[in-house]
């Protein structure tokens, strides 16, 4: 696509042309984008990213959005889920359930994302926060572990709730 806005449409319509839900990202802080990598992986529905600084222009995603309301009226309910933006970006009349995944800050949220995922992992990949390539790189490995959460941290210290999240006894092996 001419940006990442619409990459991430063609993406979701090449990779998921019966799709049944999406989750939602502000395209301008990526550590929503990338720790919702695993969540879509065990989910199987694609990331939309959303253009939050030009609301009121033509946004690449909104056919495909229009599109999964429109298959999940006839079909199964289907699910959205938002990250980084307080209600879903389009107005919509349509019987689709919204799930707003939202903290107080970068961490937390990764945190409740890493939860949605599973609740006891057993593997779990620890990315610097701050610097978007660790977490990227972490994705593909996700994958190949099983789609084990990818939770962030500062670079220097693991954050507190890091820290509390990583003392699950259930994890073998970060």
């Amino acid at each position: 696509g001419k940006d990442r806005f619409e990459t991430s449409y063609k993406i979701a319509e090449d990779g998921f042309p019966d799709g049944y839900g999406m989750a939602l990202a502000t395209g301008y802080n990526f550590p929503d984008a990338l720790f919702l990598s695993s969540f879509c992986l065990k989910y199987h529905i694609p990331l939309l990213l959303y253009d939050t600084i030009n609301k009121n222009k033509s946004q690449p995603i909104k056919p495909y959005y229009d599109k999964i309301f429109n298959q999940v009226q006839n079909k199964v309910v289907g699910k959205t889920f938002v990250v980084g933006m307080d209600n879903p970006p389009f107005q919509t009349n349509y019987n689709m359930s919204f799930d707003n995944i939202k903290g107080k800050n970068r961490f937390d949220t990764n945190i409740e994302i890493a939860n949605c995922i599973t609740i006891n992992p057993k593997t779990v990949i620890v990315a610097n926060g701050h610097k978007f390539a660790d977490a990227l790189a972490g994705a593909s490995l996700s994958s190949v572990l099983g789609n084990a959460p990818i939770i962030l941290t500062d670079a220097d210290r693991i954050h507190p709730m890091v820290n509390k999240y990583l003392s699950n006894p259930s994890i073998e092996t970060v």
